[in-house]
């Protein structure tokens, strides 16, 4: 049995970089004329009082001024008053930052198309071969259609766009920098070339034309909408207004929008481009004026902001105060963390929400954020669905809706940061990037940064990094590997992988048992609502203890991907879950047999 990935690669950054001398004349001008002569870093003009003085000043002063600024922005020579660049601008094309960073470039479009013990895979592996009673557990959302395990970045923005289930704009915010660039910039996209995308879940084709407008933006204290978070994404498709939100005079269309702002994440980017599968960009996570680390994902910007890059912190710290190691695990952030994205099953709003808290938090949260009364009268919350109220698949085990409790539950996404927190890795000040994207040495004794967001498990292994090594021409250990754990662990490269999946083979078992209980849960609930005269407020009590046991199980071991190695707590609060399901058990069994004899 193939289960799931430890450690998978968080979308860290790092500073070390293998440089290559670069005149302007070497950067290829993908897409786009080669225009323009640089004049000392700059390109004549771009500086004026009035217009770009503070970027060429920051450009000037970083290891891109070589470059100048039509390197990236070739369009803008000579411009005309008012121009605004094109969405399709090519700085949102890696080969660009490649053409100087190409180690960075070739080993992040690196995939080695294999899994390790506990998950990622060569194709597309579903989750349920781990918990083959997850469709169970989570019967009714709509991840029951497929839900695979990760695969490699290079990957990301191409299974996204494959993947059967429904899928929504503010979710191409981690694909997509182009998308996440406009998103709340008060600017709309407009594409330049007819577009041809296919909407998987309905497995239909449509060209999405030049011309169209797009224009994306969350409600953040619902000003506009009336409702906190809620997205607004409007899209102007052959002059019909299309949106994701209540507008007058536009067509609700969840589909369309989504298509329109894929297109604008791939127009203008060349057959073949590695941006094409993977739209997340370097400048996602490196500032292309300075090089320095950034976020570009405006709500971690807004969480971070009111809350500090770890909240768990005793001392409150923004993004820009931040030491490194915390800067680099906030950018990892962007991506890798519990949110709330897209349609809730529930109420049926579309949001874009970081709750920014550890799962023993997140009711709470979701409760204050989103309130909503369930139909037992519980005060509970409007976020992520209803569960066993949903659209199955026959493609899947289970298929018809088993022990429904038809009442919202939360489906956590991939909270590896949050998990992180508080860990010994992290106490020790170790960064995302220290353990995932570790600096390799070639037999020259030149040194780079690999950007392969693999699991240490892929390095740490000779088999699973031979060929990576042979490919980049990177030197291994005396042990045939590439040792990003020799910094603070001076054992056998053997010892530690045993040790790795030691601590998660144990989370592995848990995990199981709370599995179990939670079907029995759902069972005995489901029991007890159907038996005539059953105590209510047993069954509230049961459903109550059933949400907490959910919420953990399938933050911590489903949607997190380390399965318990990113943090011991996974352990504790395993334990926890399995709890909170034996009470759940117990009082909804003591509910039905209370109603018995009566």
């Amino acid at each position: 049995m193939r289960l799931r990935l430890v450690g998978v690669a968080l979308a860290a950054v790092v500073t070390v970089f293998s440089v290559v001398s670069c005149t302007e004349a070497e950067i290829p001008q993908v897409g786009a004329p080669q225009v323009g002569a640089v004049q000392g870093g700059t390109s004549a003009g771009c500086d004026g009082a009035d217009c770009h003085a503070g970027l060429v000043a920051d450009l000037a002063a970083s290891e891109h001024a070589s470059a100048g600024c039509l390197s990236c922005h070739p369009e803008a020579e000579d411009h005309p008053e008012g121009f605004e660049m094109a969405s399709a601008a090519q700085y949102f094309q890696m080969e660009v930052c490649g053409s100087c960073h190409p180690d960075q470039l070739a080993t992040y479009a690196y995939d080695d198309a294999a899994a390790t013990t506990f998950g990622g895979s060569a194709e597309l592996l579903p989750k349920y071969e781990g918990f083959v009673s997850l469709n169970t557990i989570i019967d009714g959302h709509g991840f029951v259609r497929e839900y695979n395990e990760e695969r490699a970045h290079k990957n990301m923005l191409k299974d996204h766009a494959e993947i059967k289930r429904g899928k929504y704009e503010v979710c191409l915010q981690c694909k997509s920098t182009r998308v996440a660039y406009y998103w709340d910039s008060g600017r709309t996209a407009t594409i330049q070339s007819d577009i041809e995308v296919e909407w998987a879940p309905a497995g239909e084709t449509y060209v999405v034309p030049a011309g169209t407008t797009v224009s994306l933006a969350t409600d953040v204290d619902g000003s506009v909408t009336g409702v906190a978070h809620q997205v607004m994404a409007e899209v102007v498709w052959d002059g019909e207004t299309y949106t994701t939100y209540e507008k007058a005079g536009a067509t609700f269309d969840q589909a369309r929008v989504w298509m329109a702002a894929y297109a604008m994440a791939v127009d203008g980017l060349p057959e073949g481009s590695p941006s094409v599968s993977n739209s997340a960009t370097c400048n996602h996570c490196h500032d292309p004026h300075t090089g320095d680390l950034r976020l570009i994902r405006k709500e971690l910007i807004r969480v971070t902001d009111d809350r500090g890059v770890d909240p768990t912190a005793a001392q409150f710290t923004r993004f820009a105060d931040a030491e490194q190691k915390d800067r680099i695990n906030a950018v990892c952030a962007q991506c890798h963390v519990e949110y709330v994205c897209g349609k809730s099953g529930v109420d049926g709003i579309n949001r874009d929400f970081f709750p920014w808290a550890k799962v023993s938090e997140l009711e709470a949260i979701y409760s204050a954020e989103f309130p909503w009364e369930d139909e037992l009268g519980l005060a509970t919350y409007s976020m992520d669905w209803v569960h066993g109220k949903g659209v199955r698949s026959s493609a899947w085990p289970n298929e018809a809706a088993e022990h429904p409790l038809g009442l919202p539950l939360i489906k956590s996404q991939h909270p590896e940061t949050e998990t992180n927190w508080g860990s010994v890795h992290n106490r020790s000040g170790l960064s995302c990037a220290d353990c995932h994207l570790p600096k390799v040495s070639r037999a020259d004794g030149t040194e780079f940064t690999s950007h392969w967001f693999a699991s240490p498990l892929k390095y740490l292994e000779p088999d699973r990094v031979a060929s990576f090594a042979e490919e980049f021409d990177v030197a291994l250990d005396a042990s045939g590997v590439v040792n990003p754990c020799d910094r603070c662990h001076l054992d056998l490269v053997i010892s530690r992988v045993a040790g790795i999946e030691r601590i998660q083979s144990a989370v592995y078992e848990k995990a199981l048992e709370v599995e179990a209980l939670l079907v029995e849960s759902l069972t005995a609930i489901e029991a007890a609502r159907a038996t005539p005269g059953a105590d209510l407020d047993l069954v509230r009590a049961a459903v109550t203890a059933h949400r907490s046991a959910h919420v953990r199980w399938e933050n911590l071991v489903v949607s997190e991907n380390s399965m318990g190695f990113h943090n011991a707590d996974i352990a504790l609060e395993l334990d926890n879950a399995a709890e909170y399901a034996r009470t759940a058990i117990a009082a909804a069994k003591e509910a039905a047999a209370g109603a018995a004899a009566d």
